[in-house]
This record gives C-alpha cells, sequence and structure tokens, in this order.
C-alpha cells in the first residue's frame, strides 16, 4: 500500500529472501515475481524458514524489505507493507563521444565490472532497472531513496558506464 495515501499499490514485484538484505541486487531480483491486484494483495509461497525477508518494488517507490520469521508450520495473514515514494532522476546515456545510446539498461549503484555482458546477465540487471534509455538515449529512474545517488548504463555493443554520486 502507499504510505502516503494508504490505498493500495496495484502493480509490484514480490518475492522472500534468506536474511535481511541491505540493498536490492540482481540475485534477490531474480527471485521477484510480477503481481497486479486492484486491492494490493499478494500470497508468497516457500518462504525461507527462520529469519527472511519479504521484498517489495514497484515503480515510483523505493524498495520495501518486511524482515519475517517462521517455523515449519507458520504462516502469516494480514500483512501490510507500505511504500514510499522515491525519488525521480532525468538523465541521457550517451556513448564516448555523445551520441545517444538507445536501449541500454540503467540502473541504481555500481553494475558489475570485469564480467562478459551475458544474456542471462543483462536478464538479471534488467530485472532490478525496470528502467531502458530511449531512441535519443534519455531516461527517468523513479523510486530513489534520498541521499546520494549513483547511476549506471549496461549495453551489450556499448559497455557498462556510469555517473559520479548525486545528491537527491
Amino acid at each position: 500500500m502507499d504510505a502516503k495515501t494508504g490505498r493500495p499499490v496495484e502493480a509490484f514485484r514480490i518475492g522472500s529472501v534468506e536474511g535481511t538484505p541491505i540493498v536490492l541486487g540482481p540475485g534477490i531480483s531474480a527471485r521477484l515475481q510480477g503481481t497486479h491486484s486492484e486491492d494490493g494483495a499478494f500470497r508468497i509461497e516457500n518462504v525461507p524458514l527462520d529469519e527472511a525477508s519479504i521484498v517489495v518494488v514497484a515503480k515510483d517507490y523505493m524498495p520495501a524489505f518486511y524482515p519475517v520469521s517462521l517455523n515449519s508450520a507458520a504462516h502469516l495473514d494480514d500483512v501490510k507493507i507500505a511504500l514510499e515514494i522515491g525519488n525521480r532522476l532525468h538523465g541521457r546515456v550517451v556513448n564516448e563521444l555523445g551520441g545517444p545510446v538507445s536501449n541500454a539498461i540503467v540502473l541504481q549503484g555500481d553494475a558489475p565490472k570485469g564480467v562478459e555482458l551475458s544474456p542471462s546477465l543483462l536478464a538479471d540487471i534488467a530485472a532490478i532497472s525496470l528502467v531502458q534509455s530511449d531512441e535519443n538515449g534519455q531516461f527517468e529512474v523513479s523510486g530513489l531513496p534520498p541521499g546520494m545517488a549513483r547511476l549506471s548504463a549496461v549495453h551489450v555493443d556499448q559497455g557498462i558506464g556510469s555517473t559520479p554520486s548525486r545528491s537527491l
């Protein structure tokens, strides 16, 4: 649900992971399932036992982590996860000559370096990004938390690039 209005968030991705993650990364995001529910309802099965977190990601909202502790017979009902609107950042992905790079995947933080940009790695990166540059290289990233932000862009032909950290 929206933390400010209390209204349901209809489209989101949700899943569970062991422990309490500090940040959202490709390994976590690959386990998130897309959900669309007019009332914001969700059901997750096979939550790891003991210490785990429910992770929720939605466009324009900051990722939310809801810690849970379950035993073998437990289940939780009526879990409410409040999502807060994040900051937006507009930009443009360019190549070394300053020309636009279309269809680049844009994500918060540093992209993996020194690795081959395989289709599976690009799929993992795209799963946490939800943002691609348009035909003019333009993009908008939303759901950024307050503080310093660093963005990276990944393109199968152009490679990997990043920005200096910016204050939001």
